[in-house]
């Protein structure tokens, strides 16, 4: 079939750079999403996997402090009194919205993958994108315990990230001559090798194997098969971005709604419908490095009790705190590879933390959904 884009990213000829004046247009432009999600959920259960993070935190936040929306539960998961339930819990205490916890049990995750992962895959991938695990589990329990009413709709804060700035080139502006050359390489070298939980580990490919990466990128871009050309850092940043959203967000991380549909239940993405997008482009770049902006934004409209609470320190650990967290208590946040795989994987889980090094979560999910792929094939 074709493929029809609803939209294409792009940044507005004229930005806001003085951070008072972006977070009051971010308010403005929050309010006017979520009024857009409220009357979309008329009345049903707002359902928000809330993590200790900023992104879900602003949905709940939006939906309940300022739009008055109170037909709403949340929900964390993994082993109990983890980093990022135990924020979760708070923020929900804090806005007084119920909150569910769904451990993570190993022996069941790996039970449900065994009699249900095909199906799942296949549904959730459709030979096009990548399969998603990780509300999997969590939603199926949910949904057994009878937690969930029938009108449920989920409202992840998937996207929220990405419109504020977390994938975007940030130190391009200081490469002088940026050609079709250095966007290429920049892209091969922070896309397309083997990602690890923990960093990013460069290894051999194959000359074919660049090639057709850089054929593919000049498909999806054909200003880069002009190698004279030379590009501002607005537009490597931009094509950056453009390039990352077609891709594994779109492909991958906006797909993990495909659980939501599995399920039975509906869902909403405030942070991707196009006015958020649109909105951000007229935030410039300066203020989107390292999410830097977003970050403000949050802290001057919280009150102070939410505000003063924190992050998980998930979003901020290093290695020696994550190889600690990890072989304390094997799920914690990567409880969904542990849990689906574990039995497969146990021994080469521990290899990869004393060696510093440990296949991505996408990996295991992506070996298996290929191999289903490779059975229908023949």
């Amino acid at each position: 079939g074709n493929q029809y884009p609803h939209f294409k990213m792009t940044y507005a000829e004229t930005q806001i750079t003085d951070i008072d004046e972006a977070c009051q247009y971010l308010d403005k432009l929050y309010s006017q999403t979520f009024r857009r999600t409220v009357e979309l959920l008329n009345g049903r259960t707002a359902v928000i996997p809330l993590s200790g993070g900023h992104d879900s935190r602003l949905v709940a936040f939006y939906l309940k402090e300022r739009l008055g929306y109170s037909n709403i539960i949340v929900y964390s998961y993994g082993s109990p009194g983890n980093d990022e339930a135990s924020y979760s819990e708070k923020v929900a205490e804090i806005l007084g919205i119920p909150w569910h916890f769904v451990y993570s049990d190993p022996e069941e995750m790996r039970e449900l993958y065994r009699t249900q992962a095909k199906d799942y895959l296949m549904m959730s991938g459709n030979g096009t994108s990548m399969p998603h695990l990780q509300e999997w589990y969590h939603v199926y329990k949910l949904k057994q315990r009878g937690v969930l009413p029938e009108d449920s709709v989920f409202v992840p804060g998937y996207a929220g990230d990405f419109t504020a700035g977390e994938f975007m080139w940030r130190d391009v502006a200081q490469i002088p001559c940026i050609t079709p050359e250095t966007i290429m390489e920049f892209r091969h070298r922070d896309e397309f090798r083997p990602y690890y939980l923990i960093g990013k580990r460069d290894v051999p490919r194959s000359e074919a194997c660049i090639r057709a990466i850089r054929g593919c990128m000049c498909d999806e871009f054909p200003e880069l098969q002009d190698s004279s050309r030379v590009f501002t850092p607005k537009e490597a940043a931009l094509m950056i971005e453009q390039a990352v959203l077609n891709g594994w967000y779109s492909k991958f991380i906006a797909n993990a709604v495909r659980v939501f549909d599995y399920f039975g239940y509906q869902w909403l993405m405030p942070f991707f419908e196009r006015a958020q997008f649109d909105g951000w482009s007229k935030i410039d770049n300066t203020l989107r490095r390292h999410e830097n902006g977003y970050f403000e934004f949050a802290r001057r409209i919280y009150p102070q009790k939410l505000e003063d609470l924190g992050y998980s320190k998930a979003q901020s650990m290093d290695w020696a705190q994550m190889k600690e967290i990890i072989m304390k208590e094997r799920p914690y946040y990567f409880n969904y590879i542990y849990g689906y795989f574990g039995a497969d994987i146990e021994e080469d889980f521990y290899k990869g933390i004393a060696q510093n090094r440990l296949k991505g979560p996408g990996v295991y999910i992506l070996e298996d959904y290929l191999r289903f792929l490779n059975e229908i094939c023949k």
